[in-house]
């Protein structure tokens, strides 16, 4: 099963790759360049002179072809990371075949992840929100990137005031000893063309990284100062991360080595001690409210039930849940649908999916997911088994009374999986 993880890694590879055979073609082109100045002009080296600058040249464009691709599997790299926190916020199953054809790559592979993203990608706090989820990850990016940014800002103007003493030497000796050698016009033009490379290139991304240093700052600070529970504040604020992370430069694989436990460290402390979670129970009561006055206005009495770690938190066992599962009796599946419209995500069907089947829909207020099914059945061993019939109890939930599965019943569901899987 392949995860967004390793997609970004991929192209990461490969344009890490590209810049790695570039850097190398820049260095035999400005190698080259300095040879054919230092070469003392006379008749039989004059070939030789020619030859380097030409050679030199063919490597100088290379590097150019190089840097297009490096920076072209980097973008594809941050797009595909765009498209997966759009994932995580839509949560929509049927994406993954929209990111296939964007991405060519994607054909290749017989499987895909439906896992919005990798859990060991991120260590942010539980959150049954997801605005607030994907902001808390969204956060961790940036408390990652605006240190890296500031580093590599650093390490790239070092770069350029060393690239510029050692151009400036080379002009240098140029001048002062080979000025009037006619020969060497096209070396001069070449050793031009390399120095105006090499300082454009830096001098716009020692710009970008400053910018990028500076937008990841505002927007570390904004998330960390208030929290994001609305389809517009998250909007506003991924807009801004995406346009920075777009418009940065690749932070190089050494720095993440070099600072990843000291950030890890770091993160792990901002969350224990300055991050807080919505709370869930107030979160889940406030959807169930909505849905409940939305069923009991009804004319046909539906019958419903909360499931899974939803109601593990109603029943006091749990203290986090990231969605709502509900299950729903088969005969009201669609008028469900037609109640909950205004708040769909995927309309409700009889879905396949991998080894589940079952009527499926899912829907979204406010920040919280809710997950509606009925008729659930596993693929153990290439025969379909059904879940038992469904066994429901009351619950008071603050002034409110709901149904929740049974213990009794979600153990029977447990060993289901289980079997599924093995255990």
């Amino acid at each position: 099963m392949i995860n967004y993880s390793e997609m970004r890694s991929y192209f990461f590879k490969k344009a890490k790759k590209y810049k790695i055979f570039g850097r190398f073609s820049l260095c035999l082109s400005v190698t080259l360049t300095i040879i054919s100045i230092l070469l003392k002009p006379r008749h039989e080296a004059d070939i030789l002179i020619y030859l380097c600058s030409i050679v030199a040249s063919i490597f100088l464009i290379m590097f150019w072809r190089l840097e297009y691709l490096s920076k072209k599997y980097n973008r594809k790299a941050v797009d595909l990371h765009s498209l997966e926190l759009i994932q995580f916020v839509t949560e929509k199953r049927l994406i993954n075949l929209e990111i296939a054809e964007y991405i060519p790559y994607q054909k290749k592979m017989s499987k895909i992840s439906t896992a919005s993203s990798d859990s060991s990608y991120y260590s942010t706090p539980p959150e049954i929100n997801i605005y607030q989820r994907c902001a808390y990850r969204v956060l961790e990016n940036c408390y990652w990137n605006k240190f890296l940014y500031k580093k590599v800002y650093n390490w790239n103007l070092a770069f350029l005031i060393l690239i510029g003493c050692i151009f400036a030497y080379s002009f240098f000796i140029q001048q002062v000893y080979l000025d009037k050698v006619n020969l060497l016009l096209f070396t001069k033009i070449l050793l031009v063309l390399l120095t105006s490379s090499l300082f454009i290139e830096f001098i716009y991304k020692i710009v970008n990284l400053k910018n990028a240093y500076e937008s990841m700052t505002e927007i570390y600070l904004r998330l960390i100062d208030r929290p994001v529970l609305s389809d517009t504040n998250f909007g506003i604020e991924f807009t801004k991360y995406n346009k920075c992370i777009l418009s940065a430069p690749n932070i190089p694989s050494l720095l993440y080595k070099l600072y990843g436990k000291k950030l890890n460290d770091g993160w792990d402390k901002l969350v224990q001690y300055e991050l807080k979670s919505s709370n869930t129970i107030t979160e889940i009561y406030n959807t169930l409210y909505i849905i409940k006055q939305l069923f009991d206005a009804s004319s046909k009495k539906i019958k419903w039930a909360v499931t899974g770690s939803a109601s593990s938190v109603i029943r006091g066992v749990s203290d986090h849940c990231n969605d709502i599962d509900i299950i729903v009796d088969k005969n009201h599946v669609y008028e469900i649908d037609e109640i909950l419209k205004a708040f769909r995500i995927e309309k409700m069907c009889n879905s396949t999916l991998n080894d589940i089947r079952s009527f499926y829909g899912k829907y979204k207020i406010g920040g919280i997911f809710i997950d509606i099914m009925s008729n659930v059945e596993n693929k153990i061993d290439d025969e379909w088994i059904a879940h038992p019939p469904l066994e429901k109890e009351k619950k008071t939930l603050r002034n409110i009374e709901i149904y929740i599965t049974t213990k009794d019943f979600e153990e029977k569901v447990n060993k289901i999986i289980q079997r599924k899987y093995g255990e």
